[in-house]
């Protein structure tokens, strides 16, 4: 009879522990990669007022903080060849915080995906996505977009582009891209 109740005891503790460990298993399907190890440390801006090229740390765009407000054209990060090979992006995530309430007019393009439109000109496969950001003054809007594909290729570009009606519309117009993040994960393509 002793040896009963041991082993119901023992049985209940095993159950107890396996409940124990399953309630407090992490939830967050967020897989965020490190973007300082993926993306390059510089990223390339262009400013609609200047209209001239300029080079600035990945890092302030990577951040909670507020770097700079600017009239932002376009933004790339370049992906750092040693690791973007069969990275798969599930999605991009990132704040515009603005100096006035307007809609910016953006473009999304990514190269080298897997299941992107093959464009002729650039002869690389492209991801397009064109979508509007409702800024709100003095407030971070938080955007996220789907992507759910894998870098073919290692050498890959990640941009962000407002249309220049925006501008022309807004012309006060100064924003910045903050809090960036990329969910994914890393494993070798499937062909």
């Amino acid at each position: 009879m002793k040896n009963i109740i041991k082993r119901t005891v023992l049985f209940l503790l095993i159950i107890f522990s396996f409940v124990s460990f399953t309630a407090c298993e992490k939830t967050d399907t967020n897989n965020y990669i490190d973007l300082s190890t993926y993306l390059s440390d510089k990223a390339n801006v262009n400013y609609f007022s200047e209209n001239k090229p300029t080079i600035l740390k990945t890092s302030n765009f990577i951040s909670e903080e507020i770097y700079s407000l600017a009239d932002y054209k376009y933004t790339t990060f370049k992906t750092n060849k040693e690791w973007t090979y069969g990275l798969t992006i599930e999605s991009i995530e990132f704040e515009i915080f603005s100096n006035i309430g307007c809609t910016i007019d953006f473009t999304l393009t990514i190269t080298n995906l897997k299941n992107a439109q093959y464009n002729t000109t650039l002869g690389i496969n492209v991801l397009t996505q064109q979508f509007e950001l409702s800024a709100i003054k003095d407030t971070a809007v938080k955007k996220t977009l789907i992507i759910n594909d894998m870098f073919l290729n290692a050498d890959a570009e990640i941009s962000l582009l407002v249309d220049s009606s925006t501008f022309v519309r807004n012309k006060s117009l100064k924003y910045c891209i903050k809090n960036l993040k990329i969910s994914g994960y890393h494993t070798q393509p499937q062909y």
